[in-house]
Formats: structure tokens, C-alpha cells, sequence
């Protein structure tokens, strides 16, 4: 197993001092993966090279996910990202997950003072930071950047808690946290230690996942995974999910897994060039979670594939992109203390929240499918049994299965001649009656009212679109006060685009790096963060309508130097 890492950075000055050990760091003339690890194999060797080179377990490298840790109370600000490198040049042997302390980061950069009364937070620039082009250490991890004096760049090495760090498959994709506490181990704490992080893999087509604990109150934190029989620092195969039922016999998920949603118990996955959803248990086979549960919230269920459809069509081509739930309800419809829209054993057909009702973006055309998920229950002498019972009189198997339910395609704007309608993210609104839909090409946000009608159903009609930049894909929605606003990053020119979902107006775009991408949003500070893939940094772009320096980029994590190779 990983092992565990007391990481507890401590100020001294102006500077950031970590608890861990910090050996020398081999600075190359270019911080590039090769220039990196041809160093480091010229003076210290490479061991095994059949192996290849271990990636480092410090730096951030094609940050491909990221994931606040979400085991916060009310109003507390998520201590810890959570970012999936990649590895998406094949320099090293493995991606990693990497836990940031971002209570470290923001104390090496700034001063943080908080409005009496209000709770606002405002954080301004410390003073003494590096001049433009200065040296980085761990004493003094940030400077100035050039051309944006209002921000600072840090190296990431100090912040990161690297003896946890967490080695996986290559191409991984994006990044979700999963709190698999019951929901009455989440009132009686808040901040309990029970979390998963799950990410796709596209080199070996699974969908891997990593244990979280610790890291909150002073006790060490420790990213863990089963190791490899042959090799002890690697996550084994044991921890990815590729099987129909977790038999290598039946069959294995499609290629190219893309994005994941998790609702409640299920996981859902699009891949991107292959027309099939993959519905993945997250409480095993049976799921032997129940309302009335008892089990262990640190060690639940094994993952398991459960259902494999062709929801997007029968073109080998066509594949799937975002996903998302439409939120109902959570009313307490039987009385028994829990929310009744989310996905249980009982599924009513009828009116929308009823059960799950989920959308997902085709990846190759202008369309969306709408499915569900139905559980099979035994009626009149059936009876629920394994696989290995089928024989019995009556026997079938009691299980969840993706129900495509119909398709609509999308009002965005014509490619003409630049090629076909691509879809990226989708966002619902707080109430569930509004879905945004990234056009990717053209680049594009479009509003589907999704509002019930007299019948129960939704009305899936565009009503509003706006231009945005080329090529857009990932979104975030986030909340402004009573405004709602999403996020809209440029993969090729490295912007973020923000979007008035009122209005349906850009208010604002700011340049975050090379490859932007994934982003999350931390509504206490008041930042979105973005993974700069092809930068291999993290943009902190400030949001809250409080400050000054409402959307700005103040920040960067990692220091900027893409292709110097």
C-alpha cells in the first residue's frame, strides 16, 4: 500500500518550509520532461531501463484532472487539489495523482485577511516576492510574472506531498472525488476521511481509482492503491474497472474512456471515438449498499462494470463527450430521512425525477442523448440469484441497466464548411431547468430549456446561444451570489471564457496558459483553478465579486515554460 505522509508546511518569514524532508532539486536549463530526466539519468543512473524513467513525484506534467477535496464543513475552504498528470508524451513510465496543499500555496503568495462580519476574504500580493525570471526555492517558491504584475507564479515541488503521490496508467483524463460516507457518518462529521478519486484511462482503457484519508486535522495524509506485484511504487491492475462484471471473459469496456459523472451509487462513462456509455457500480455487482447499511466506510465495495450500451448510434466513429444529471427535488417522499431522486434500488417510471434522468453531448455531432438507468426486479415466482444459479427455475439477475430513452439535437450555430457539429461539456442550472451545452466547433454555449411541462416532461428546446472562442470543451458552472456563471475554457488559445447563464453574454475572458482546460471551482476563495495541459501549470483565476481583481489571473502554480525542450 502507499504509505502516509505527515505534511504540515510551516511559515518562517516569508517563506514556506515543509515538515518533509526536501532533498537538493536538479534544476535542468529547461524544466522540460526530457531535459529533466536526461539529467537525472546522466548523474544518478536509471536503474532498470526496461522500466523506463519513474515519473516525479513533485511536479505537475500534462495536468490532464483536477478534484477539490471535498471533505469540508460549511463555509471551510478545500485544503487539498487533487491533479492527474498524464503523462501524455510517454517520457516516463506512469502518470501520477498528486495531492496540493493549497493552504501552503496561498500562504507563500499572499496575505489573507477576512471582512468582519461579511466573511469575504481578500488576499493580497506579500510583499518581497521574486523579481521576473527570479531563482525558485523551496524557502521562496514565487515570483513575479512578466507582463502581469498583478500575479505571481510559484513552483509546485514545495506544496506538493510528494511522498504520497500516487503512480497510475498513462493518458488518464479527468478527475472526480467520490464521498462514499453514509449519510449519517456525513452529519455526525462533516470532514470524515471516507474518499475515492476516480479518473479514466485512456492507454489502458479502464476506469482506475485511488483512496484518500487523512490530511485535515494534522494527521498525515496518504493517497492509496494496491501495488503491483512486480513493480511496488505502481498502482496494480487490481484497481482499475475494464470487465463486464468483472469478467475478463465476457468482455472489456470500449477504447478511449473520456469523461466520467458519478450520481450517488453509479458511475457513468462516455468514451470518445466508440457510441457506448459504461454504467459502473461503485458498491460492486449487487450493490450491497442499502438504506438500512452497516459497512465499512473505508473499505466499500469493489467498482464493477454493470451495463455497457450503444446509446449514441451505430457508427463505430461517433462517440461521447459530457454528461450530466438533471437535479430534482431532494424531497423526502416516503418519509424515511432520505433524498428520494437519487438513484436506489426502486426506479418509477413517469415523471422526470422520478428516477435518474441523465444527458449526455455526442463528441461527432450536434446531438444529445437522454437515458436512465432501470434496475430489473423479480415479479411473480423469480427470484434474484448470481451467475453461477441461473439455472434454478425462476432465476435472473437483479441488476442496473442504461435505458436510452430518446435524442435531440441542438439548435447551435452551422459549421458550414469547417466540418461537423462537436459537443463538449454540459452544466445543468441550480434548478435543473436549464442545461448549457458546449458547442466545440464553432466554438459556441448553448441553452436547452429543459423546464417540465404539464406532462412531467422535459422540453428540450434551444432558447439562447453565444459565440465563445475555438475549440472550447470543458466547462464548470458556479454560483455568483444570485447570478450563475460558467467558465469556458480555449484549449488552443488559452483562454477562459465567462458566461452571464442569465444573459447568456460573455462578461469577461482571461488568458490562462497553453492547453487550458479542466477547471474546478473553490467558492470560499473565491478561484477557479485551471489545468494548463500543455503548460504543465495550474491557473488561479480570481472569480469573487468582492475584490478588485474579479477576473484576473493572480496566480500560477508551477512555473511556465512550455516546449523548451
Amino acid at each position: 500500500m502507499r504509505g502516509a505522509v505527515d505534511f504540515e508546511p510551516q511559515t518562517r518569514g516569508r517563506a514556506v518550509v515543509a515538515s518533509r524532508p526536501m532533498s537538493p532539486r536538479l534544476r535542468c536549463p529547461s524544466r522540460s520532461p526530457i531535459g529533466r530526466a536526461a539529467l537525472v539519468c546522466a548523474l544518478l543512473g536509471c536503474g532498470d531501463a526496461g522500466q523506463g524513467i519513474e515519473p516525479p513525484s513533485d511536479q505537475i506534467f500534462f495536468p490532464s484532472g483536477l478534484a477539490l477535496d471535498p471533505r469540508v464543513g460549511a463555509g471551510e475552504a478545500p485544503r487539498w487539489l487533487f491533479v492527474a498528470s498524464a503523462n501524455s508524451d510517454l517520457v516516463y513510465n506512469a502518470g501520477t495523482i498528486a495531492a496540493l496543499d493549497l493552504d501552503a500555496f496561498f500562504r507563500a503568495w499572499a496575505d489573507v485577511s477576512e471582512e468582519a462580519g461579511s466573511g469575504r476574504l481578500f488576499f493580497s500580493q506579500k510583499e518581497g516576492i521574486g523579481a521576473v525570471g527570479a531563482a525558485v526555492s523551496d524557502a521562496a517558491p514565487c515570483r513575479r510574472i512578466a507582463g502581469l504584475p498583478q500575479a505571481v507564479e510559484c513552483t509546485e515541488e514545495p506544496f506538493i506531498a510528494a511522498e504520497t503521490t500516487a503512480r497510475v496508467g498513462s493518458f488518464s483524463t479527468v478527475l472526480r472525488a467520490w464521498d462514499h460516507r453514509t449519510i449519517a457518518a456525513k452529519e455526525a462529521d462533516p470532514s470524515g476521511y471516507a474518499l475515492r478519486l476516480f479518473f479514466p484511462v485512456r492507454g489502458d482503457p479502464s476506469v482506475s481509482f485511488v483512496d484518500v484519508e487523512g490530511g485535515l486535522s494534522g494527521e498525515p495524509l496518504a493517497i492509496r492503491c494496491a501495488a503491483s506485484a512486480d513493480r511496488p511504487e505502481l498502482c496494480a491492475l487490481d484497481d482499475r474497472t475494464r470487465f463486464l462484471r468483472g469478467d475478463r471473459e465476457i468482455r472489456r469496456i470500449a477504447r478511449e474512456p473520456n469523461s466520467i459523472f458519478i450520481s450517488d451509487r453509479l458511475a457513468f462513462v462516455t468514451h470518445n471515438d466508440v457510441p457506448e456509455v459504461t454504467l459502473i457500480g461503485l458498491y460492486g455487482l449487487h450493490n450491497e449498499y442499502t438504506k438500512q447499511d452497516t459497512f465499512d466506510p473505508f473499505a466499500p465495495a469493489r467498482p464493477i462494470v454493470l451495463d455497457i450500451q450503444r446509446l449514441f448510434g451505430t457508427a463505430s466513429f461517433i462517440g461521447g463527450y459530457g454528461i450530466a444529471q438533471r437535479p430534482c427535488d431532494p424531497g423526502d417522499l416516503d418519509g424515511d430521512g432520505l433524498a428520494d431522486n437519487a438513484a436506489n434500488a426502486t426506479y418509477v417510471d413517469g415523471v422526470a425525477c422520478a428516477r435518474p434522468l441523465l444527458y449526455a453531448a455526442n463528441r461527432r455531432e450536434g446531438s444529445i442523448v437522454r437515458f436512465s438507468v432501470g434496475r430489473i426486479t423479480p415479479a411473480g415466482a423469480e427470484k434474484c440469484v448470481d451467475v453461477a444459479d441461473l439455472d434454478q427455475p425462476g432465476a435472473i439477475l437483479c441488476e442496473d441497466r442504461l435505458q436510452l430513452l430518446d435524442s435531440l439535437f441542438i439548435a447551435g450555430y452551422d459549421p458550414g464548411t469547417t466540418g461537423t457539429v462537436n459537443l463538449g461539456a454540459l452544466a445543468f442550472s441550480r434548478d435543473g431547468d436549464a442545461l448549457y451545452v458546449v458547442q466545440s466547433n464553432p466554438g459556441a454555449l448553448v441553452r436547452v430549456d429543459t423546464s417540465l411541462d404539464d406532462r412531467g416532461e422535459t422540453r428540450d428546446i434551444t432558447t439562447g446561444i453565444v459565440e465563445l472562442c475555438s475549440r472550447p470543451t470543458a466547462m464548470v458552472a458556479f454560483q455568483d451570489g444570485a447570478s450563475e456563471l460558467a467558465a469556458v475554457s480555449c484549449y488552443s488559445s488559452g483562454a477562459v471564457f465567462i458566461v452571464d447563464l442569465v444573459t447568456m453574454q460573455v462578461v469577461d475572458q482571461v488568458f490562462a496558459g497553453a492547453g487550458a482546460h479542466e477547471m474546478v471551482h473553490d467558492p470560499r476563495r473565491g478561484f477557479l483553478y485551471v489545468a494548463n495541459t500543455l503548460d504543465a501549470t495550474i491557473s488561479v483565476i480570481d472569480v469573487a465579486p468582492h475584490r478588485p481583481t474579479r477576473f484576473s489571473h493572480v496566480a500560477r502554480i508551477g512555473l511556465q515554460e512550455p516546449y523548451s525542450g
